[in-house]
């Protein structure tokens, strides 16, 4: 990804809170995988 498009701060600060939430939701679903294997 080319630094110069994240030169505005408010951009560079949407994008790592989408990341965050990107991360969290695919963490919820291995962990949800996880207890449906588990079987709790």
């Amino acid at each position: 990804m080319n630094p110069l498009t994240w030169q505005n701060p408010e951009q560079l600060f949407v994008a790592q809170v989408l990341k965050k939430i990107f991360y969290n939701s695919v963490a919820e679903l291995r962990i949800n995988n996880v207890k449906k294997d588990i079987d709790f």
